[in-house]
């Protein structure tokens, strides 16, 4: 059966195999969940431009102006996707799911495909099936975080990478520069690994021409050179968005540093949440690697050390304080560390059996456990964890607001927004424009002559013409203080 998978048709029927399989195990979660999850920040300020700006204005604002990052301290692709999407479906939480289900599923087929050309068939398709399991991954791809996008690029741009050195046109070269370059577009981060790339390609590729390794490296490095040139024309500063996202990190967070001791030990404990299997997985993924060194001496070297530069300068950032300790970040080095856990585990059984079907059946064991285990522990995170997931009274709070008529207008009070209630994620399922129905203080009085307002009780500040009745309170729903009025402004004679 391996020898099957790694060939012609079998490869590309198991590569969509896998992708209808993540597809449906995280709709499987989403409904189990009520389809009630935290969706991502970068989704509201796309849902507001969407309604509101032709998509003409949004690619002259890149394509011209230079307005790459559209309206965020983040790189652009995220929220153009989301635009794009948008503007096609509409802004509702369907329409979000969908995206994020369809974007996400796309890794693991890529995954496959990559890992099988740098190993074997048997240790990438049990990598990709733990990969639809893992728990971080089902996370990030329902919410679509900025990371996720970044990793497809960069996967897809090693697997077009390794098709040029297995013998492809210099085609794939190419595709490989476009897709790291586009990578930067996700994440500013990213640029650490573009001298791995590059450097991969001067050092070892010795029957290239010199020609399209210069192209090649100035493709990678083409989306670097645009946000700096960006910048630079913006504000003079090449490196004013990233000073604004480092500020942005910092805001409202104490931004004291640690010890780098302490920024590695927290480091490490993200990487034990992030697999869920304790420290095993990454004692066998340190064993693969020094094999595959052995194997392949100076070339996996370099890959495994450009690798772990971004790792170092995550964990300089937890040193720093710059962004909250989130395992999401280091995903990628779960990635890299799967298959080179199942290669060592491969590897051993089989030479100890001395037979390839050994390896294969310990591969299967592995795998078996690893879903259980994450199946376990997505379980368990219920939708109580609110770190996650709508709490069950947001949820019921949630459906008791959608009895209000789309033809009524709905309103909610910024002072309502705080952790576990974040109104404009509340605003994106009741599917009203999240950028609008914000009532700020000071801010833009509503122009509807009577809409409905959902606020703390004894914090309205109305003006003294205005009529404002208080239709309920939702003390039964677990919320003391909060309730829906409805305004009704005196009309113009």
């Amino acid at each position: 059966m391996p020898e099957k998978i790694s060939k012609g048709k079998y490869l590309w029927g198991t590569a969509a195999a896998l992708f209808l399989a993540a597809c449906g195990i995280k709709w499987y979660y989403l409904a189990k969940l009520h389809y009630y999850i935290f969706l991502s920040d970068e989704l509201f300020g796309p849902c507001s431009r969407a309604e509101t700006i032709r998509l003409k204005e949004y690619l002259g604002s890149f394509f011209l102006y230079g307005d790459y990052s559209l309206g965020s301290c983040r790189p652009f692709f995220t929220s153009l996707l989301y635009i794009l999407t948008f503007k096609g479906f509409g802004c509702q939480p369907q329409t979000a799911w969908i995206l994020g289900i369809f974007v996400g599923s796309l890794l693991v087929p890529l995954y496959f495909l990559a890992v099988s050309a740098l190993t074997s068939a048997e240790v990438a398709l049990a990598a990709s099936v733990i990969l639809m399991w893992m728990t971080n991954y089902v996370c990030q791809s329902i919410a679509l975080t900025t990371i996720l996008p970044g990793i497809l690029f960069i996967v897809g741009a090693l697997l077009a990478a390794v098709r040029y050195h297995r013998g492809g046109g210099v085609g794939y070269l190419y595709l490989s520069g476009g897709l790291i370059s586009m990578s930067v577009f996700c994440r500013y981060e990213n640029v650490f690994l573009l001298p791995v790339f590059v450097g991969y390609e001067f050092l070892f590729d010795n029957e290239g021409k010199l020609f399209p390794k210069l192209v090649y490296g100035l493709l990678c490095a083409s989306s670097c050179l645009y946000i700096l040139y960006c910048n630079y024309h913006h504000t003079g500063d090449p490196f004013s968005v990233v000073r604004t996202q480092t500020a942005a990190a910092l805001l409202g967070r104490n931004a004291l540093p640690i010890s780098l001791a302490r920024a590695f030990v927290n480091v490490w404990e993200l990487l034990l949440k992030l697999m869920g299997l304790g420290p095993l997985p990454w004692a066998a993924a340190v064993a693969g690697m020094i094999l595959m060194i052995k194997r392949h001496k100076f070339k996996a070297m370099w890959m495994f050390l450009g690798v772990l530069l971004l790792p170092l300068f995550l964990t300089n950032e937890v040193k720093k304080d710059t962004f909250g300790l989130d395992e999401n970040h280091f995903f990628l080095l779960a990635l890299v560390a799967l298959p080179m856990g199942g290669e060592c585990i491969r590897t051993v059984f089989a030479g100890l059996g001395r037979r390839r079907i050994y390896g294969v059946l310990a591969l299967g064991v592995v795998t078996v456990f690893s879903i259980v285990s994450f199946y376990r522990t997505y379980g368990a995170l219920s939708p109580s964890d609110t770190d996650l997931y709508y709490s069950p009274k947001l949820m019921r709070l949630t459906e008791a607001l959608k009895g209000i008529s789309a033809s009524k207008v709905l309103y909610i009070d910024s002072a309502v927004n705080g952790p576990g209630f974040f109104i404009q994620e509340v605003l994106v399922y009741l599917k009203r424009n999240p950028g609008r129905y914000v009532r700020e203080p000071g801010g833009t009085e509503p122009r509807e002559k009577e809409y409905y307002l959902l606020a703390k009780e004894g914090s309205l500040g109305m003006g003294p013409k205005e009529k404002v009745v208080k239709v309920r309170d939702y003390r039964d729903y677990g919320y003391d203080g909060l309730a829906l009025y409805r305004v009704t402004k005196p009309r113009d004679k």
